[in-house]
């Protein structure tokens, strides 16, 4: 997997933008509602970065294990876990070779990794292994048929950045990939239909455009995520 040490400094900048706030929350409320947190279960939360989804599953309950190959990145998260009083374990690891032992988890999050990796069919398979029976995973990807992808598509050919080597996925694709893992795959969410304006004038616009969106444009959403499930 690809280490993104020299964001890490400005990586939580987004978030704290009016249009990077909105995407969070619409992002986080279609991943969760697929996670169905259990309080004291075990979750692991893989290329975690700075820390996002890890203490959001922390507050809900669960037991957290946040792995990311970048140090930088794991510094800013344990501060941040530190700052709240949440006692989140954070390891230093490549996401294609977890240190764990299969069986391991009841939950995984895999938010917007794949789009980096070389063979996400393999770490999928690679992940399910470490699900206990009837364990779920839930994967955040960006959607390949949207504004989204075709804006930062378009921007890596005159402009290097961290999107120029990236793949965007489908989400037929994507269960494709979940089933190959001998997972099944289960319900869906799509978010983000508005496009990438960043003008906090905007953002009550944005969100009309948003709830028409998902009455009338499905397949077109920015983010999507996934869940599926282990076989017992």
């Amino acid at each position: 997997m690809k280490n993104f040490s020299h964001l890490a400094p400005t990586y939580d900048d987004w978030y704290l933008t009016p249009l990077g706030s909105l995407c969070d929350k619409l992002e986080k409320e279609a991943v969760f509602s697929l996670a169905e947190v259990k309080k004291g279960e075990a979750a692991l939360d893989i290329s975690c970065g700075t820390g996002n989804y890890s203490l959001e599953l922390k507050r809900r309950g669960a037991r957290v294990i946040g792995l990311d190959i970048s140090s930088e990145m794991l510094s800013i998260a344990k501060n941040k876990a530190e700052n709240e009083g949440l006692n989140i374990d954070f390891i230093r690891a490549d996401a294609a070779m977890p240190p764990f032992k299969n069986n391991s988890f009841d939950l995984i999050t895999s938010i917007l990794i794949l789009e980096f990796a070389d063979k996400p069919d393999k770490l999928i398979e690679s992940w399910g292994r470490l699900l206990k029976s009837d364990g779920r995973i839930v994967i955040g990807f960006l959607n390949r048929y949207s504004l989204w992808a075709l804006k930062r598509g378009i921007k890596a050919i005159f402009k290097d950045t961290i999107w120029r080597d990236a793949r965007f996925y489908t989400e037929d694709e994507m269960r494709k990939f979940l089933i190959k893992a001998d997972m099944k795959p289960l319900e869906s969410q799509e978010v983000i239909y508005f496009p990438p304006l960043s003008n906090r004038l905007l953002l009550n616009i944005l969100m009309i455009i948003e709830r028409v969106g998902r009455r009338l444009l499905s397949g077109l959403g920015a983010f999507i995520a996934i869940k599926g499930r282990k076989k017992p």
